[in-house]
């Protein structure tokens, strides 16, 4: 076991620790700065086969970016094991100052780079522990570790756990049921639960086939800010958003920002919500919740025409129904476009007969046969008024 250390190297890591403040984005009046670690994680992985109940786990960071201190908390159940021996696998420029029992079961370790210059880039394994089980029901998984990893300027909370390692705080987007193709929708990214909410980066994936994005605004009150937002690439956004000064912090449930998009076709739209946030002291991640958007094709003749037609092309509607409904819906358009709107009708009739037989079922998909439906009824529904 590593000796516990005192002096100016314990109180240095210890001061780090504390004044980190600082957290993931540092906002201003004029510019905001963002560490692109948001997928830094820690693992706690078995090496090898256990042998006579003596396990070596490896405790590593995953995608790390400069990370000079860790504050590292080894959780196990000391009915089931005893920690044995700690063993450092990182260079000499890396050291573990303190290791201590904060109580049964819980072992912790203050480890850092002797300077900024040897902090840890990328995936590497920091300790190898060795633990031994007490008994035979002991289960190696019940082992997992928390930690405040630190680059020097913010502080990154982490855990092997994934019910830790998300924020307890509930972040979805507000998506309506359905619309109509080429019509405008607004999105809005909203909390719940919220404590001591400072600053947040957040992703937001979305369907680039069948949306096109507009402009965001800002919903929450005053002195919350946009500091950037940027196309990732085609179908993702990315947005910092914080408060100017932690005293304008959002605490329970609040709408945050609405984004808005212009729909560009027919179809099942899915939005993808995940990112990071923080309390100015230490940032957590958020649960990815995912959201999806109904846009349906205006109901007129042409929308009709073409939606069938589009549904046999791709043998969601087969002969001889296909040849049936085509011709229908193009008697309708004819009809509508010439001004005989009592023709129309008639073969609107006609056209939902087609569906409502059963017997046609096996030569229509039940997706085409109830896109098809509600067109025809909004169309029915349309005439009658």
């Amino acid at each position: 076991m590593a000796q516990n250390q005192t002096g100016r190297f314990s109180l240095l890591i210890a001061v780090s620790m504390v004044l980190c403040t600082y957290f993931i984005f540092t906002a201003t009046a004029n510019e905001v700065s963002a560490e692109s670690s948001g997928k830094l994680d820690i693992l706690l992985n078995s090496e090898k086969e256990p042998t006579n109940g003596v396990y070596e786990l490896v405790y590593s960071v995953e995608n790390a970016q400069n990370i000079v201190s860790q504050d590292v908390t080894v959780n196990y159940n000391d009915k089931d094991f005893s920690m044995e021996n700690v063993e450092m696998m990182v260079d000499e420029h890396y050291h573990l100052w303190s290791e201590s029992d904060m109580e049964p079961g819980k072992h912790r370790f203050i480890l850092s780079s002797v300077t900024e210059n040897y902090g840890i880039t990328g995936t590497k394994p920091i300790l190898k522990l060795t633990l031994k089980a007490k008994n035979a029901s002991a289960d190696i998984a019940d082992v997992q570790a928390t930690a405040l990893l630190s680059n020097g300027s913010s502080l990154i909370k982490a855990s092997t756990s994934e019910e830790e390692n998300v924020s307890s705080m509930k972040a979805t987007l507000d998506v309506p049921d359905q619309v109509q193709a080429g019509e405008t929708v607004d999105i809005v990214y909203q909390v719940e639960g919220a404590a001591d909410l400072v600053s947040q980066k957040i992703s937001i994936e979305y369907d680039e086939e069948k949306l096109s994005y507009v402009k965001p605004e800002i919903v929450v009150p005053e002195h919350y800010h946009i500091w950037e937002l940027i196309e990732v690439e085609p179908g993702e956004i990315e947005v910092i958003l914080s408060s100017v000064g932690v005293e304008n912090k959002i605490d329970g449930e609040q709408d945050i920002l609405k984004l808005t998009f212009k729909t560009l076709e027919a179809g099942e739209a899915d939005f993808t919500l995940n990112g990071i946030i923080s309390n100015g002291v230490y940032t957590e991640k958020l649960a990815e919740t995912s959201s999806e958007l109904q846009i349906k094709l205006p109901a007129t003749p042409e929308a009709l025409v073409e939606t069938t037609e589009d549904f046999i092309d791709d043998d969601a509607i087969t002969k001889p129904l296909s040849n049936k409904l085509f011709n229908t819906a193009k008697q309708i358009k004819h009809h509508s476009n010439k001004g005989r709107d009592k023709q129309a009708h008639s073969f609107v009739i006609k056209y939902e007969g087609f569906l409502a037989d059963e017997e046609n079922n096996k030569y229509i998909s039940l997706n085409a046969k109830q896109t098809l439906t509600e067109m025809i009824n909004e169309l029915i529904q349309s005439n009658e008024e």
